[in-house]
């Protein structure tokens, strides 16, 4: 579970603490989004990564970029993004030749349930088909 703390100044500047009230970054951020059990974080310098809930980087800073509200990762543009039992689903398409890349991010090693496994192919499916789930 996250906390968020907020600061006033010119831009609201955010701190990212844990359920025990522990600064998981050490650093102050411009902006948050909740994406499940996954935060996505915008720091000072304007670079987006994504962490998870003990902390842990999952997406580098500077892998992400948001230029007037749209996304990239690592040069691609985003087309969805999604969170479901544990892992991180990012559709990017390549605009040069159309094609969709999916890119998948665990939080830790722990063995889904079979609930979790279908829900999870059910997400992957629907980031592809466009489909609300």
């Amino acid at each position: 579970d996250f906390c968020l703390s907020r600061g006033l100044g010119d831009v609201y500047k955010r701190q990212v603490y844990d359920e025990d009230g522990n600064d998981l970054m050490g650093e102050r951020f411009q902006d948050v989004r909740f994406i499940g059990e996954f935060l996505e974080l915008k720091n000072m310098d304007g670079e987006c990564g994504v962490i998870d809930e003990k902390g842990n980087v999952v997406i580098p800073f500077g892998d992400l970029y948001e230029v007037d509200y749209d996304e990239t990762y690592q040069g691609e543009e985003i087309k969805a993004m999604s969170a479901v039992a544990g892992k991180l689903y990012i559709v990017t398409e390549k605009t040069r030749d159309d094609l969709l890349n999916l890119h998948i991010f665990l939080t830790s090693n722990r063995i889904l349930s079979s609930a979790e496994k279908e829900k999870a192919e059910e997400t992957r499916k629907s980031l592809f088909t466009g489909r609300d789930i």
